[in-house]
């Protein structure tokens, strides 16, 4: 049986007739192509005793750059690392993003404060890795996946106080926060619906319902800034597309080659989403009883590890990678099962 451990992919005999573990594992590659946040590894073995693994790891180091519509580059910010998932405060003072370690592979979240041109850690269980900010900007919800306690957590946006559970379970993470506050969308992974979006209420009684539920992966679900729409992706076509839905359920096809992780522009009239060869996209909306998408515009290509965009949608935050960097190379390994402790 192979799975990832801290960064490493490890091996360990299996004994299928009575479904148990033999023995300890064993570490087959210190580094190697793996996504915390959605809990996805990239490696394939084969049943003639050849093994590969993309090796990325090594080399995922980024800046978070700042570009204008055409993909120019304006400004870095902060020190290169492992960044993913940027998130603007509403006022735009401050920035939320993912930080991974590179030996570990475990990573947590940093706030960076523009004013004073610093970062700080804000999520010290090296399990966190997705987090999305109130409308007031004085909380944060974030997708914890601390081995004892699974789940989203709320804590205020300055670092007092207590964390709060909200959702328990491993595979659940916060997209989208309703302009009122009231509700919080996330996706949750089961093993018979894929990823699921829910609504949960942020008062009374806090009982999550299904959002969208269905025989395909719907993610990525955020409100549109007057809370009347959602936004979000799913592969009910066969791959990934990005859809808009009213609450009472009519729903609108936005992009037209594939697309995921959309975006608003905060005034409604735009969402931005990412095409599958990792081009930003932009499309304008027209909205009243329903929902009119414009044609889709490629503005700029992305490194695929997530995007933020200004209230204005001029400026974008990008994880770039670092300049002259080689592409990540697969690994193979013949006769892998002898690296094992038998």
């Amino acid at each position: 049986m192979l799975f990832a451990r801290a960064g490493m992919l490890m091996a360990q005999p299996f004994d299928p007739r009575n479904l148990r573990l033999l023995g300890g594992p064993s570490a087959i590659a210190e580094q190697f192509a793996y996504n915390a946040r959605e809990a996805y590894s990239s490696y394939s073995a084969s049943n003639t005793g050849v093994l590969a693994y993309d090796s990325r790891a090594v080399s995922a180091e980024n800046r978070l750059t700042w570009s204008d519509r055409a993909g120019r580059i304006l400004d870095t910010l902060g020190e290169p690392g492992i960044h993913s998932r940027p998130e603007l405060s509403p006022d735009g003072s401050q920035l939320l993003i993912a930080r991974e370690e590179p030996q570990s592979g475990s990573s947590d979240l940093w706030l960076h404060n523009f004013a004073r041109g610093v970062a700080g850690r804000f999520t010290f269980d090296r399990a966190s890795a997705s987090g999305v900010w109130s409308p007031d900007g004085a909380r944060i919800v974030f997708a914890s996946n601390r081995p004892d306690s699974p789940g989203l957590y709320a804590k205020p946006s300055n670092g007092a106080g207590q964390e709060e559970l909200l959702f328990p379970g491993p595979q659940v993470l916060p997209t989208g926060w309703s302009p009122d506050g009231r509700f919080l969308i996330c996706q949750s992974k089961d093993p018979k619906t894929d990823w699921d979006l829910w609504m949960l209420p942020m008062s009374g009684d806090r009982k999550p319902s299904p959002l969208l539920q269905t025989a395909f992966a719907e993610r990525n679900g955020v409100f549109s800034p007057d809370g009347k729409w959602i936004a979000y992706d799913s592969d009910q076509s066969g791959r990934r597309e990005v859809y808009v839905q009213a609450l009472t359920g009519s729903k609108w096809q936005v992009s037209a080659s594939g697309g995921a992780d959309p975006k608003w522009r905060r005034d409604g009239r735009e969402l931005f989403y990412v095409a599958p060869d990792n081009r930003l996209i932009s499309v304008s909306i027209r909205s009243g009883e329903t929902i009119q998408p414009g044609v889709p515009t490629p503005l700029f290509p992305t490194a695929g590890d997530g995007f933020a965009v200004t209230p204005n949608g001029e400026r974008f935050l990008i994880p770039t990678p670092k300049s002259g960097q080689a592409p990540a190379p697969v690994t193979v390994i013949i006769n892998w099962t002898a690296a094992m402790n038998h």
